[in-house]
């Protein structure tokens, strides 16, 4: 305000008007132009910090919203791979539950084996001794037949013999089959990777190799706790303590490369 008036109540009702300076008359031409230069700057200087404000404010809630996005995805891949983990742990817990029952019932039928081809080499003794018995009495007979005998009496008998030979030389062959198959299933039952599920015996060639748990891990797509779990497996199953002790067990047995 430019105004004669230079009492305080007139100051003061100028300022509640809205004014932002007050000059009274007389005033000298320099000290406006100061004053009024002032006030520009001062308005500039507003306009452009409000400008600046809505600028940060702008920039600020647009970083929020990245940050916010960024959190979700975040959030959403963590839950993925603790789905995906937990998916692969029960993977891994029911190929080993079918291992240990595809084992167990190897194992069955190994003992059943074992227990058949005992019965059935029973079974051959008693009707190799039947057969034997047989044979004797066919040779009694025909040492017993008179010269003039019937023919047809004569080669029924020799064709009975013949029978009976043939008979003798197939339950031979099998009792050898049997007892050939009887030692291969022994031998696999001595195995000890027999005791071993697929997965173990992957492991074990992979420690053998000198692979570290993180390696094995990343090679079989498991965590390193998996991979110490089957590690402490093995030597459980093997009854093999250290690592040496394991190489030396995969040399003997043809593991290692």
């Amino acid at each position: 305000f430019l105004s004669a008036l230079d009492d305080v109540d007139d100051k003061l009702q100028a300022f509640e008007a809205g004014g932002v300076d007050y000059v009274s008359k007389p005033f000298h031409e320099a000290e406006l132009l100061a004053r009024i230069e002032t006030h520009l700057t001062l308005r500039h200087l507003q306009q452009a910090l409000q400008i600046a404000n809505e600028t940060l404010d702008s920039k600020v809630r647009l970083r929020t919203e990245e940050l916010a996005e960024a959190n979700r995805q975040l959030q959403a891949e963590i839950e993925r791979r603790i789905r995906h983990q937990q998916e692969k742990d029960r993977l891994l817990t029911a190929v080993s539950r079918q291992s240990e029952q595809l084992r167990a019932m190897t194992t069955w039928l190994v003992e059943s084996q074992q227990k058949s081809n005992g019965a059935a080499i029973d079974l051959y003794q008693e009707i190799r001794q039947d057969i034997t018995l047989a044979q004797s009495n066919l040779e009694v007979i025909q040492s017993l037949l008179a010269p003039d005998s019937s023919s047809i009496i004569a080669n029924h008998l020799e064709n009975s013999r013949r029978v009976l030979e043939k008979v003798a030389g197939q339950i031979e062959q099998a009792r050898t089959s049997i007892h050939q198959a009887a030692i291969a299933k022994e031998e696999l039952t001595d195995n000890p990777l027999v005791m071993l599920s697929t997965r173990e015996r992957e492991v074990l060639q992979l420690m053998v190799e000198g692979k570290t748990n993180v390696d094995i891990a990343n090679l079989l797509s498991v965590t390193p706790a998996t991979v110490y779990t089957y590690s402490k497996r093995i030597r459980n199953k093997l009854d093999i303590p250290d690592l040496p002790g394991l190489i030396k067990f995969a040399m003997e047995n043809n593991l290692s490369a």
